[in-house]
């Protein structure tokens, strides 16, 4: 299911999955969207608030990450 679930997805949006995916791991797995925005231009990254928020709900329905509050 959580091949299905990424294989579905085009290639931009695995790729902002996969930073966003780095980005969490930088901020030891833990991280609101506003932080990793803050935090991806220093990987020279230029991502939005909803393509940061898409990529965590992608990561989230393949099982990859989980929200807490």
């Amino acid at each position: 299911k959580k091949m299905k679930t990424l294989l579905d997805q085009d290639y931009m949006k695995l790729s902002i999955a996969a930073k966003t995916k780095f980005m969490l791991k930088e901020k030891s797995g833990s991280a609101t969207p506003s932080e990793l925005k803050q935090l991806a231009p220093r990987f020279g990254w230029d991502v939005t608030d909803e393509q940061i928020k898409e990529a965590a709900n992608l990561l989230r329905d393949a099982h990859l990450v989980r929200f807490t509050d």
